[in-house]
């Protein structure tokens, strides 16, 4: 049997299939605790599970880009989906229409992202190795300590779809800088949309990784070509992202998530989290969680130390022909800047850089960090092994005892202790969501909570109010005559709320928390709100969609110009053999 498997593996070693395979189900087996032991408890899980919701319902409806959460908060409201990337909520949105159990769609869209991340790594990996070291990157990404905490420990939905989508923008980066082809342009265009709209924070940290990863890896003889390759990439991702990006950056000032508070006080004070934690003034975070992010930061410092080492000993020489030099010397550089923005030290570009403070959570750098270890440990160790063969043996064991010291800590740190709820106290856990308001954070600035206090759909004072019509972006009531006064609606206030009395625009306002008053007229009053955003968003919507379609239909010409023997010869001879074929 023993010389089976060998021959087995022997005939398919260097097929990217088999070790693909081989990843899939390494993935699988590491996320096995989740629908057998059960969901882990998170502080973000029910917001995500809001946002899905709104996401499902607004699909059922035939409404694919939301503007408005109508049923959270008690009804009141929600703008969260106007802020936050919209792609982990559809794909969850899609999963739990199918599944319709939310335990269930948390463990297989957790399965898809784990497993898509290892695939990712891998395939970047094969730009300079073969198959066999390029699994062993996929496997060291899949069991790094923070890329698992971001599901054990946090339940970070968001964040941990965006860390898979990581390796595909340094991969088709990569591919940008040494070969430029129209394939590669497009694959970055759509891996950086895909990042764009999978995790707010892995935005900004993503975005000056890569900008560090290409700025050492990029050959400057051919700068003007790959720098247009690059402003075609990211022309192409602003028109298909526009639809999200524009709502961000001109109503980012209407949601509390931009005040200080939920970024640079308090618990997201960014200064308390900085490496090593445990010299914090603060006893709580000493106690709690240094064992939590200072020795996950320590064990991924020590995986980012490899590229550097062989770089100093010069363990790849400038005539290897594959460009390892080039990227043992970028990945060198992005994780020496990775050590320094976790670490105390860079305390003054924190307080100086107020776009920075907005990650919240330094350690969030650890996600670029779990991609650029695992990178650079494939590259880097058989390099070393080669330069001195002589301490082969000894480099090995050393990197075997990283790996066994990090899954330790992984397994009895991570795993072990994230108190999973099983099937039924999870379902419990999210009935009793429907109970609960959603973070304040995703509120509007003027909202407060005592606006729940008096949840009446629509009252005017004394005069009768009557309910006519009342749907997800709009409300139709009716109002007795009276005394003037202000009719008062159970739904928070925003910009893009549009108030008409007996057919005659108003202006509409919150009152001191944040929820809607419509100014009234003695006469009996017919008043009409309705949620209706710019004329520019809408063009934006329009631009993103045609952005998509432009986009798959690209992929498709090629494929089909692929196949066409006049475009197959071209890849062979030379333009003028081609015009004369």
């Amino acid at each position: 049997m023993l010389n089976s498997v060998s021959g087995f593996y022997q005939k398919h070693r260097l097929s990217d299939w088999f070790w693909i395979v081989l990843i899939i189900l390494a993935c699988c087996a590491i996320m096995l605790p989740l629908p057998l032991l059960g969901i882990p408890d998170g502080y973000d899980t029910p917001q995500h599970l809001r946002f899905v919701e709104a996401y499902q319902h607004a699909m059922g409806s035939g409404i694919l880009v939301p503007p408005w959460a109508d049923v959270d908060n008690y009804g009141f409201g929600s703008i969260g989906i106007r802020f936050y990337p919209p792609l982990a909520h559809y794909l969850m949105a899609a999963v739990q229409t199918v599944a319709n159990d939310w335990y269930d769609t948390i463990w297989i869209t957790a399965f898809f992202w784990m497993i898509l991340g290892g695939i990712g790594i891998y395939l970047w990996a094969r730009e300079y190795l073969p198959p066999p070291h390029s699994a062993i990157a996929a496997l060291i990404f899949a069991t790094m300590p923070y890329h698992l905490m971001e599901l054990y420990v946090y339940v970070l939905l968001a964040e941990f779809a965006a860390i898979s989508v990581l390796p595909f923008c340094f991969l088709f980066a990569t591919r940008i800088i040494r070969k430029g082809g129209p394939r590669d342009v497009l694959f970055f265009a759509l891996s950086y949309s895909v990042l764009i709209l999978t995790h707010l924070p892995s935005i900004i940290i993503g975005s000056l990784g890569l900008a560090i990863y290409c700025l050492f890896l990029l050959d400057w003889g051919k700068f003007w070509k790959t720098a247009a390759n690059f402003a075609i990439a990211f022309g192409i991702t602003l028109a298909a992202t526009g639809f999200y990006l524009v709502r961000l950056v001109t109503e980012l000032d209407w949601v509390k998530h931009n005040e200080a508070q939920f970024f640079s006080n308090s618990i997201y004070d960014y200064r308390q989290y900085l490496f090593p934690m445990f010299l914090s003034p603060d006893e709580r975070f000493w106690k709690k969680m240094v064992l939590l992010v200072d020795v996950p930061v320590f064990l991924t410092f020590l995986f980012l130390l490899p590229p550097v080492i062989a770089l100093l000993l010069r363990a790849v020489r400038k005539q290897d022909d594959t460009g390892k030099r080039k990227l043992v010397t970028a990945l060198s550089a992005l994780g020496l800047f990775l050590i320094f923005i976790l670490s105390y030290p860079s305390v003054f570009v924190w307080d100086s850089v107020s776009l920075l403070q907005k990650v919240q959570f330094p350690f969030r750098f650890l996600s670029v960090a779990c991609v650029v270890a695992a990178m650079g440990i494939a590259v880097a160790i058989p390099a070393l092994q080669a330069r001195f063969p002589y301490f082969k043996k000894a480099i090995g064991y050393a990197v075997f005892g990283l790996l066994f010291m990090t899954g330790l800590f992984t397994v009895t740190q991570v795993v072990i202790p994230s108190d999973p709820f099983p099937r039924e106290k999870f379902r419990e856990k999210i009935e009793s969501m429907q109970t609960e308001a959603g973070c304040r954070c995703w509120w509007p600035t003027w909202a407060d909570s005592r606006a729940f206090n008096d949840r009446e759909p629509a009252a005017a004072g004394e005069r009768k109010v009557t309910v006519e019509d009342w749907r997800d972006e709009a409300r139709t009531v009716s109002v007795e005559p009276g005394l003037p006064t202000n009719l008062r609606l159970a739904t928070f206030w925003y910009p893009y709320w549009r108030a008409s009395v007996n057919g005659t625009v108003v202006d509409s306002g919150p009152d001191e928390y944040g929820a809607i008053v419509v100014p009234l007229p003695a006469e009996r009053s017919t008043v009409r709100v309705q949620f209706q955003e710019p004329s520019f968003i809408g063009v934006t919507k329009y631009i993103s969609f045609f952005a998509w379609i432009g986009l798959l239909a690209a992929f498709a010409a090629i494929k089909v110009f692929e196949r066409m023997p006049r475009f197959r010869l071209a890849a062979d001879t030379s333009a003028l053999e081609l015009s004369e074929s």
